[in-house]
């Protein structure tokens, strides 16, 4: 790039700070600083430089390469990696899954980083990235990459006074990947893991195109009771990567106090589209454990929304008011004086019938300010859809998480009745306590949505 860059990279054990600085118009130069920090206090005695294994390390198997002392492989083996140089030996070490580092004789500095960035987002292609340690002695070398899928090679030959950093955007041919749209928006689940699952808001937000994820769980603990996460990041081709909070402090109901609600940093969910019927979840929390697992869809695409995973454009019939529900009134609605809660409506076709399936993120009907989620699904009837719902406890989180350990229970119905694309109805009739109030959308219409509600 060449825009006005500050770097700020502390230490957060001694909160020292360095910070590097590129001006507006100048290209930003590879930075190698190697005495940005101390490894340890100074009186534990003096910094130790890198050592080189005595030996090779063993042939590795990733994927299609084979990783050996003077080869690294890079994004789960499917590229081969090597650097070499006339009358010197190449150690190959791989920093990450994108990432290599390469030494020529100085055990104490990598004189060559070499990265494969997936850019399928921008533009479908893999990018190459190498850099040249600035004090690198090393200023004449071949960097060879293979593509293993299919035997492509590129090789870059780097000789003296070439530039620092040299990036291939149009390397290697990307991997076919689906865009996340609103044809994604929905209910998403594991068979094994039945009883929790996620759904997805998927429209323009502030005009960036956003997922808003919801993530209805269990506490962590042997306590049974219910939890939900939420969040919201942009779009990135097939990912997007989603700060959640957790809320808890409110109560149901009539007593619910928006200022009583706490929000507390979860961690992260990241989501990866396999295909239409098929996502990656990855969640990294500071509260929770880690979990991985591949979940597939559970309600069909929005009626009338087009995009990657189009479903057939149809509507319901509309209703002596002249409104006719579709999938524009998907999405995340609430009401202003009782945020910190609200309900998520992903409106599909199951057998033909134009159907509202329903989530309402509220909290339990007492004062111990916990969390509840209530779900449930009916057809449409014109404008209104009377939705019995029921509310799960019995599991826990993560790994412990057991389908069979899952109780519903009966909660009621909840009834909405649309008065337009930006106002509805919700009356709830249910053993936690009756409830009857106007909710407008949060987000707006899926992206692709078509039909009266269209953006």
């Amino acid at each position: 790039t060449n825009v006005e860059v500050t770097l700020t990279v502390t230490d957060i054990t001694t909160g020292e700070d360095m910070e590097y600085f590129n001006p507006l118009g100048q290209p930003f130069e590879p930075i190698t600083d190697t005495a940005a920090f101390a490894t340890c206090p100074k009186s534990f005695g003096p910094l130790l430089p890198l050592q080189a294994p005595a030996t090779p390390k063993p042939p590795r198997l990733l994927g299609g390469c084979v990783e050996d002392f003077s080869t690294a492989c890079l994004h789960e083996g499917r590229f081969e990696v090597t650097v070499a140089a006339f009358g010197a030996d190449q150690q190959a070490q791989r920093l990450a899954d994108g990432t290599a580092g390469f030494l020529f004789g100085n055990p104490t500095f990598f004189d060559v980083f070499v990265s494969i960035a997936d850019g399928s987002a921008a533009n479908d292609q893999y990018w190459v990235k190498y850099t040249v340690f600035p004090d690198s002695a090393m200023n004449n070398f071949t960097v060879t990459v293979r593509d293993t899928t299919d035997g492509s090679t590129r090789v870059y030959q780097h000789a003296p006074n070439d530039p620092l950093f040299v990036q291939d955007q149009a390397a290697f041919d990307g991997d076919d990947v689906i865009t996340i749209d609103g044809t994604l928006a929905g209910s998403w689940f594991a068979s094994e893991r039945d009883g929790e699952g996620f759904i997805f808001d998927i429209a323009v937000v502030g005009g960036v195109p956003t997922l808003v994820l919801y993530y209805f769980t269990f506490e962590n603990n042997t306590s049974g009771r219910q939890a939900w996460v939420i969040g919201s990041a942009p779009l990135i081709g097939d990912k997007a990567s989603v700060p959640v909070i957790i809320a808890d402090g409110a109560q149901f109901g009539a007593p619910f106090d928006p200022a009583d609600v706490t929000r507390t940093d979860w961690g992260h969910v990241k989501v990866t589209v396999l295909d239409c019927n098929r996502i990656l979840i990855e969640s990294n929390s500071t509260l929770f454990p880690a979990v991985s697992y591949e979940a597939m869809r559970l309600t069909p695409a929005p009626i009338g929304v087009q995009g990657a995973c189009q479903a057939p454009a149809k509507t319901s019939a509309a209703a002596p008011s002249g409104i006719a529900i579709d999938g524009g009134y998907s999405g995340s609605w609430f009401r202003l004086d009782r945020d910190g809660e609200g309900f998520i409506f992903n409106i599909a076709e199951f057998d033909g019938v134009p159907t509202l399936v329903l989530f309402y993120f509220t909290y339990e009907n007492n004062t111990s300010g916990r969390q509840a989620w209530l779900v449930g699904s009916a057809p449409i009837q014109g404008n209104m859809a009377d939705v019995p719902v029921v509310v799960t406890s019995g599991a826990q989180f993560g790994d412990a998480f057991d389908p069979s350990d899952v109780v519903r229970t009966g909660a009621g119905n909840i009834k909405v009745t649309w008065q337009s694309c930006t106002l509805a109805t919700v009356e709830i009739t249910s053993p936690l306590g009756n409830l009857s109030f106007d909710i407008m959308p949060l987000t707006g219409p899926p992206i692709g949505a078509t039909g009266v509600c269209a953006p």
